[in-house]
């Protein structure tokens, strides 16, 4: 199980209970048509594990083979290469009418004995050359990834269905409780489940899937020590400190163990001490100006026109000479004529008359 589930973190965090380091192996083989699968190879730790105790190994769906770190060597290779994969495959070739001649091709692995082209004179050993198994790995072109991403959500979807199926049940005590036999089970109903080739509809429904999967996953946001992070951490380990030092009666003790902790996280220490000083000492260029107000824009200036003032009825008055224009924008009058208006003076009889401005 991946690291990053959530049964795997249920798992570690579990009192009482170690996290499960049980390992298996499984090979897989096919012909090129496809409609030859051969029953897979399964590696395991113990030869008779407790979990298939009244339980006949022949008639699991798996060769079973155990070793002590789970792994195919070449005496298992070689028994399983003379035992199980020579007599499948000429009982696969009398069925089809077609004579016993094959060639097997293996990548460069430690475990696949070099000298297997010896072993029958009617199959042939082709080696992949080396550090090549995932480009050109007939079982790496998605068969192998495909079997682990179906069995990893067989098995959560067991776990789910357990657990609502008995609500005292909880997701630890099911982690705790699976086992090598419960592994062969999920792998026998994989393997019924695709005894059959896939349709078109079903490869066109696969690949959606896959799609939509893709999509789901976000990528892994990369990791960088910052000043937030070291900061709350050290605030963290301060805390502990001032909880381990209340407890422990023993205060040498308590300092000796303190100190060569905060030995171990010198680095980080360091390290924020160095973005600190780096975050102080850099200062954006925009720190350095200020903006000024913009002043508003000038209007432009405008020429007022004052109109000829009216002609009033009355005696007749000597010409008069236009007023001057005025420059608004200086606000000096321009140059008039001083030149001194006389009008006739009226007789006592008459009325007076309104002046001409």
């Amino acid at each position: 199980m991946p690291n990053c589930t959530y049964l795997s973190k249920e798992e570690k965090s579990a009192p009482g209970h170690k996290a499960g380091k049980e390992r298996l192996t499984l090979l897989f083989g096919a012909n090129a048509s496809s409609d030859l699968k051969l029953k897979p190879l399964l590696v395991y730790l113990a030869e008779n594990p407790r979990a298939f105790k009244g339980i006949f190994k022949s008639q699991l769906p798996v060769i079973w083979k155990s070793n002590k770190k789970a792994w195919v060597t070449l005496m298992v290779f070689e028994d399983w290469f003379n035992d199980h994969f020579v007599p499948a495959v000429e009982r696969y070739l009398s069925s089809k009418g077609l004579p016993f001649k094959v060639l097997l091709v293996l990548d460069n692995a430690l475990g696949h004995p070099s000298n297997l082209s010896n072993m029958h004179p009617n199959v042939k050993v082709v080696y992949l050359p080396l550090n090549t198994t995932s480009l050109i790995q007939l079982m790496d072109q998605g068969v192998i990834a495909n079997f682990k991403a179906y069995y990893l959500r067989r098995t959560i979807r067991s776990a789910l269905r357990a657990i609502e199926g008995n609500k005292e049940l909880t997701l630890k005590q099911f982690w705790k409780g699976y086992n090598i036999a419960d592994a062969v089970r999920n792998i026998a109903k994989l393997l019924a489940s695709h005894g059959e080739e896939l349709s078109a509809e079903d490869l066109l429904e696969l690949e959606q899937q896959m799609i939509e999967e893709e999509l789901e996953v976000p990528d892994p946001k990369p990791r960088s020590l910052t000043v937030k992070g070291l900061s709350e951490g050290f605030t963290h380990l301060e805390g502990a400190w001032a909880s381990f030092e209340g407890e422990d009666p023993n205060v040498a003790r308590f300092d000796k163990i303190r100190r060569g902790i905060m030995d171990l996280v010198t680095f980080y220490k360091e390290t924020l001490k160095e973005k600190q000083v780096k975050k102080s000492v850099q200062s954006r260029l925009d720190t350095f100006f200020h903006k000024s107000p913009v002043p508003p824009p000038t209007p432009s200036p405008e020429v007022v026109t004052i109109p000829d003032p009216p002609v009033l009825p009355g005696p007749s008055v000597a010409a008069c000479p236009p007023l001057a224009d005025l420059d608004v924008a200086s606000s000096e009058p321009k140059s008039v004529d001083t030149t001194t208006m006389t009008s006739p003076t009226p007789s006592d009889s008459q009325a007076p008359a309104s002046s001409t401005p």
